[in-house]
C-alpha cells in the first residue's frame, strides 16, 4: 500500500468526489469496519459465525468476495472499473474492443479489454481480489494467462500492431481499492494517471458498499445497512 498511497488522497483532500454518506461508506469497507457476523461475534464465542446463504464464516472479505448472494454485485463493481478504464484509454486517443471472444488452442479466452492507437497494442484484464493475497502477483497471472500465441496474431490482425510488440498487462486491485504498483507502473505507458487510479478505487469500494447494502437486503438477518 505504501508504494501507491496516492489513491488514498480522497480521505483527506476534501474534495468532492463523493457524498458524505459514500465517504463514510467506503472508510468502512476500506477499514474493514462494517458490521458482519464475524465481527459481532467478537467477546461473544456463543454467537453464530456462519453466512446464512452458505454457512461459511460471514466476514466482510467473505460478502465481497465469495458469497453467491453478492454475485451480481461483484460483476457490476468489475464493469463499472472497466467501463471507466476504457474511457480514459478512448480519450487518449485508443481505440477500444471489450470482451472480444478470441479462440486459442486451449479454449476461446475473453480479455475485458483490447486498446491500439498508432504502434501500440494492449491487452488488458480488469481483478478484483481478496486483501491476503499479492496483488502484484495477481497482475502477473492474468498477464501470463493471455500472453498466448493465438491472441497475439488475433491482436496483429485486429489492430495492424505487430505481434512482438503486443502487450499483456492488468488492472489489479484488492476490494480495499488498492491497486498492484505493477498495474500502476504499466498503465502509465497507456496514459492512465494517479488521478485515474484515484477514482477506480473509490469505485472499487463504492461497489464494496453496494455489494454489502445487497447482502442484507437479501436477508431477514440483522444487520444495519450502510
Amino acid at each position: 500500500t505504501s508504494d501507491v498511497g496516492f489513491v488514498n488522497e480522497w480521505m483527506i483532500s476534501g474534495n468532492t468526489l463523493m457524498s458524505g454518506s459514500s465517504f463514510v461508506n467506503c472508510l468502512r469497507i476500506k477499514g474493514n469496519l462494517a458490521y458482519t457476523a464475524l465481527r459481532a461475534s467478537r467477546g461473544r464465542p456463543e454467537r453464530s459465525t456462519a453466512c446464512d446463504a452458505c454457512r461459511r464464516t460471514e466476514s466482510l472479505a467473505h460478502i465481497l468476495q465469495v458469497c453467491p448472494r453478492t454475485h451480481g454485485s461483484r460483476i457490476d463493481r468489475h464493469d463499472r472499473v472497466k467501463l471507466y478504464l476504457k474511457g480514459c484509454l478512448t480519450r487518449a486517443g485508443f481505440i477500444t474492443r471489450m470482451e472480444p471472444a478470441i479462440p486459442t488452442p486451449e479454449g476461446v479466452r475473453y480479455p475485458d479489454l483490447i486498446a491500439w492507437r498508432d504502434n501500440q497494442c494492449a491487452v488488458i484484464d480488469i481483478t478484483i481480489i481478496a486483501d491476503n493475497f499479492s496483488i502484484d502477483d495477481a497482475h502477473t497471472r492474468k498477464t501470463v494467462y493471455y500472453d498466448r500465441p493465438a491472441i497475439r496474431s488475433w491482436c496483429e490482425t485486429e489492430s495492424g500492431v505487430k505481434a512482438e510488440f503486443i502487450i499483456f498487462t492488468a488492472c489489479a486491485l484488492n476490494w480495499r481499492g488498492t491497486p498492484s504498483r505493477k498495474s500502476v507502473n504499466e498503465l502509465a505507458k497507456l496514459g492512465i494517471r494517479k488521478k485515474h487510479w484515484e477514482l477506480m478505487s473509490i469505485m472499487t469500494l463504492e461497489g464494496g458498499t453496494r455489494c454489502l447494502a445487497h447482502f442484507y437486503k437479501s436477508t431477514a438477518g440483522v444487520g444495519p445497512l450502510p
